[in-house]
């Protein structure tokens, strides 16, 4: 599990289930990816509710992501 701390929007809305700890959002809603739990999971911080909690990653723009994990596995690989 990679701890990040990336900006992303909502691509769709996600009710999530804060019982289970998911969190909850709308299309547009601006996340804090502060966990890569997964290929298939995130975890979050809304920036609209300060709720926090599981979402699956199909529901977020995955572009900011991805580019920073490239840069963060592209900079500690021994060159």
């Amino acid at each position: 599990m990679s701890k990040l701390h990336i900006k992303t929007r909502a691509t769709f809305s996600w009710g999530g289930d804060p019982r289970s700890n998911q969190l909850g959002f709308m299309e547009g809603d601006v996340i804090d990816i502060l966990k890569v739990v997964n290929d298939s999971v995130y975890f979050g911080e809304s920036q609209r509710t300060k709720l926090k909690g599981f979402f699956p990653s199909d529901y977020v723009d995955n572009e900011p992501i991805m580019d920073e994990l490239n840069k963060t596995n592209n900079s500690s690989t021994p060159s």
